[in-house]
């Protein structure tokens, strides 16, 4: 039997060749352990197919030599690749800089705002001042790093006269006027959100309408838009920084969602889903499944361990739904290991509804927030991590609770058990688990411990391996 197969899936479908070696894989372990212990791992979202593969090559023989016999399911993602590449060339647009100083301007006026300054004029710092500061991410550094996350005290109601303040602004910026005009001129229409394209379009069609008002009312409300957002979710406690909060807003407001990489997640996502579709000759997932059952049948009862890194968290949902719909032997359990998931307390609290019963044993390893919001994601662009920026950018809500995110974890003020009752349900549901949920930096003993310090390294740093590789020999004891 080989040290480890690996399963290639691309739009959840399975090849033949993979199919194949999937069954003599399981073939072979029925002959040779029936009842020794299966590892599935399910790789993150942001590699493409070579490094998936090169992370099948390192840890196989590790899952291996514990004693396992490792499955690799390696989809084609390559998340990190659509948002570097993007970046790159957007964020240095006038247009995006520009609506970016403003906002930043005005939040850094409203965080200043005495509490019972309601309904007068915000004292805003120079444009000159706020791109000095703006300046400090090409050196690493979060711009208004200083002021934190919570910003708490702050007064974020918004007066008409504030809100006329901001619109006469914007409307008297002429580095604003200047990118629009150029932006209605040159940009690429798939470059923009759909509403902003279609405005952009209809300028263009008309170029009566390319005067200067209709060019100024553009600017507006897309400002308008990403303010208002950043005001509305520091408000109610939701931001991810003052920066990074604005940042993501402005983003949504300008950019397409293939730009902002909410395509490829959201496609991604989809073929995680598609996967566990009721052919288990064409799709990966419902193959491995098949291959499963019929193991039980045939009377093995191995250990099975599902570990799922960043995305690959999604994938495990998946499985454990698709296993409870088709009604695979209630005694059939899975221990499952996440790494940074990327999955959504949502998504979780829907799996553990329609599967109760088929986790036996619970680890997380993750970053404390600390760590979170250190592990910049794209280099002198976004200052935050990949799961930041999933939650704020790429789910269909801003600061969406991922269950791999320590901030969502408090169940205080604003994420309480009223206001989200799926945390609470999760976080009961698998409070019964020893040490289930391991926060980096962790030496709290064999099994438990992690130095990690980035999203993408959970399945590469030394400690946390070697706690995956504890958890593979002994379960959830630890030492």
């Amino acid at each position: 039997m080989n040290a480890y197969c690996s399963v290639i899936l691309r739009n959840g479908q399975i090849s033949a060749a993979s199919r194949e070696a999937l069954a003599r894989s399981m073939d072979a372990f029925r002959s040779a352990s029936p009842d020794g212990t299966l590892v599935v791992h399910f790789h993150g979202g942001l590699v493409a197919q070579a490094d998936a593969e090169a992370i099948a090559a390192r840890l196989g023989p590790q899952y291996a030599a514990s004693g396992a016999f490792p499955v690799f399911f390696v989809w084609r993602t390559g998340l990190l690749e659509t948002l570097r590449d993007n970046w790159t060339d957007v964020f240095s647009k006038e247009f995006f800089e520009g609506v970016l100083e403003r906002v930043l301007q005005f939040l850094i006026g409203k965080a200043n705002q005495p509490g019972g300054a309601k309904n007068t004029a915000v004292q805003t710092d120079s444009l000159k001042d706020i791109r000095k500061e703006i300046k400090k991410r090409e050196s690493g550094e979060e711009p208004f790093g200083s002021l934190g996350t919570t910003l708490q005290g702050a007064n974020w109601d918004l007066s008409d006269l504030q809100r006329l303040q901001f619109e006469e602004a914007i409307r008297r910026d002429a580095n604003i006027s200047a990118a629009t005009d150029k932006m209605a001129r040159d940009a690429a229409l798939d470059q923009l959100n759909e509403e902003l394209g279609t405005a952009i379009s209809e300028i263009r069609d008309d170029r009566a309408k390319g005067s200067k008002g209709a060019l100024t009312a553009l600017a507006l409300g897309v400002a308008l838009k990403a303010f208002i957002a950043s005001l509305r979710r520091l408000g109610r406690g939701r931001g991810h920084g003052l920066y990074p909060t604005a940042f993501e807003e402005v983003a949504k407001a300008i950019l397409a969602a293939d730009l902002l990489g909410r395509f490829a997640w959201n496609a991604m996502k989809q073929d995680t889903r598609d996967s566990f579709k009721p052919d288990n000759e064409r799709y990966g997932g419902s193959a491995l499944l098949q291959e499963i059952r019929q193991l039980w049948e045939k009377g093995g009862r191995p250990r099975i361990v599902l570990v799922g890194h960043s995305a690959g968290s999604i994938f495990i949902c998946e499985m454990l739904q698709a296993a409870a719909k088709i009604g695979l032997p209630k005694d059939l359990k899975f221990e499952i290991v996440l790494l940074a998931p990327a999955c959504t307390f949502k998504l979780l609290d829907d799996t553990l509804t329609l599967a109760p019963n088929r986790i036996s044993k619970f680890r997380c390893f993750a970053m404390s927030d600390e760590l979170e919001q250190k592990d910049g994601l794209i280099a002198r662009v976004y200052p935050r991590s990949l799961l930041y920026f999933v939650s704020g950018v790429l789910e269909n809500e801003p600061d969406e609770p991922l269950v791999g995110m320590h901030r969502f974890h408090t169940r205080e003020n604003p994420f309480d058990d009223a206001a989200f009752p799926n945390i609470k349900r999760v976080l009961d549901s698998l409070q019964g688990n020893k040490d289930g949920w391991v926060w980096s930096l962790s030496s709290a003993g064999c099994g438990l411990n992690t130095e990690c310090t980035t999203h993408g390294g959970f399945d590469d740093e030394r400690t946390t391996v070697e706690s995956l590789i504890y958890f593979i020999q002994h379960g959830s004891q630890a030492q």
